[in-house]
This record gives C-alpha cells, structure tokens and sequence, in this order.
C-alpha cells in the first residue's frame, strides 16, 4: 500500500503528517455515523471501548489490516481503512457500541 510505503520512508514531521491524514479520514467516517444516525439509518461501524485503544496508532491498524487481508493493499488508504473498521467493529445491536464518537 503506497501510503504504508510513504510513512514508512517518512520524516518525523512527515510521519505526523500522514497520521494527522488517517485521523481526519477517522473524523470524516465518524460525522458519516452520526448523519446517518441521525436519519435513523445503520452507522458504517461501532466502536468499542477495544476500538479506542486500536485507533491510538492508525497505521500499526492499517499495517494489520493489510497483513490480514491483502486484498486491500492495492486500494485506496481511506477505503482500506474503512474496510478494516467495517470488518473489525462491526454494528451488532450492541448497546454498549460507540456509534458517533
């Protein structure tokens, strides 16, 4: 995956940078489960309290992702990891689910 590849040749600040990238496509997806909810429609994925802690370190989350399923190495960073959050945090009527923060 070309974006793993960049990150991994990166600077420090480019590293940033690139993360800072996968967190503002995580906040994208997340306004989409809200408007979603919002119009009483299924979120794309609920994250859990296990979520959260995954979701410290986006790239080591995409990096499994691609090592579990290499059918997404070749995609786009952002569908790959709305892919990765789909499977990995699906929405199963759990309560206890986060399904807009």
């Amino acid at each position: 995956m070309e974006f793993l590849v960049q990150h991994r040749g990166a600077s420090d600040d480019g590293k940033t940078y690139l993360e800072g990238y996968l967190q503002g496509v995580l906040a994208g997806y997340r306004a989409s489960n809200m408007t979603l909810k919002a119009k009483g429609q299924s979120p794309l994925f609920c994250l859990t309290s296990q979520a959260k802690l995954e979701l410290e370190d986006p790239v080591r989350m995409l990096k499994n992702a691609v090592g579990n399923d290499p059918t997404i190495k070749g995609s786009p960073v952002s569908i790959a990891f709305l892919v990765n959050l789909t499977r990995r945090f699906p929405c199963r009527g759990d309560k206890k689910a986060e399904q807009t923060k």
